[in-house]
């Protein structure tokens, strides 16, 4: 459902200082100052000697989970020219019990901050121009968790970086994202952690008696570390281009939860939520 042709690429664009509010005459503000590169040794890492064993060989112990989180759910996402799901995207899952979202933009062109600039205000949103620029040098690994990680997210940034890398560009360029994301969100920061499309929306089956994707964990997967679930794929719903307008002449379209009511019967995707 998602395309990139509805926005037509520009070679003038406006500063994010003189971008138009959707609504209003107000210009959206500076972002705030981005955050600490997650992958940029500390002060304190730098200065421990003890991080990397001498012998060079890095404990490889299994995994816990922090015994605090400051945020019990939180999205990731990569979007490009999908700003006009944004906000339904957004408030859905707000209602869905989602404290915290991370977008990653993937050099979109329809100017997705006028959408986003009050929930980034709100600390809601943590907003990341995507792909970085550069590829950071590898922090001072603990174990060898930690420098797989780092292997992977590099090898996926690299390939997504490589102006000559045509061919399913998007796809490095989003596992990248996820591993940053990932990054960002060890260390207590986050008890659950889902990557999820703007066009994808999960929710409880009514029938479950749960109102939010947050209570469902809360009472049914407080121990576990990673969830699963099975999604369905949505056709066309007959429309030929896209969904109508909400009435006749009206300047919002049609909300995607209600223009795409049909699909195929087999579960045919997969969404992942992982501690």
């Amino acid at each position: 459902m998602t395309s990139e042709a509805e926005y037509p690429t520009t070679t003038s664009l406006p500063s994010v200082e003189t971008l138009p509010l959707t609504t209003s005459s107000s210009t959206i503000r500076r972002l705030p100052t981005p955050p600490i590169d997650p992958w940029k040794s500390s002060p304190s890492e730098t200065e421990d000697e003890d991080a990397t064993p001498v012998d060079g060989e890095l404990p490889d112990p299994i995994p816990t989970r922090a015994s605090s989180h400051q945020r019990f759910l939180t999205i990731m996402t990569m979007v490009k020219n999908q700003r006009r799901w944004l906000r339904e995207w957004l408030e859905f899952y707000l209602m869905m019990g989602v404290e915290h979202f991370y977008i990653y933009d993937n050099e979109s062109k329809d100017y997705p901050l006028e959408i986003l600039q009050p929930y980034i205000d709100d600390g809601i949103v943590t907003y990341i121009q995507w792909p970085r620029k550069d590829i950071p040098p590898p922090p001072k690994f603990k174990t060898k968790l930690e420098q797989r990680q780092y292997q992977w997210f590099s090898d996926q940034l690299l390939s997504c970086m490589d102006d000559d890398w045509t061919m399913h560009k998007q796809g490095p360029c989003q596992l990248a994202a996820f591993a940053d994301a990932v990054r960002r969100n060890t260390g207590g920061v986050t008890r659950w952690l889902a990557s999820i499309d703007v066009d994808e929306f999960m929710f409880p089956r009514p029938q479950s008696n749960f109102t939010s994707i947050a209570e469902m964990l809360q009472t049914n997967f407080a121990d576990e570390d990673h969830v699963t679930v099975w999604g369905g794929m949505f056709g066309a719903n007959g429309h030929k281009d896209w969904a109508a307008r909400r009435e006749p002449g009206e300047p919002l379209q049609a909300l995607v939860t209600e223009s795409y009511t049909r699909r195929a019967k087999l579960h045919s995707i997969l969404l992942y939520l992982c501690n």
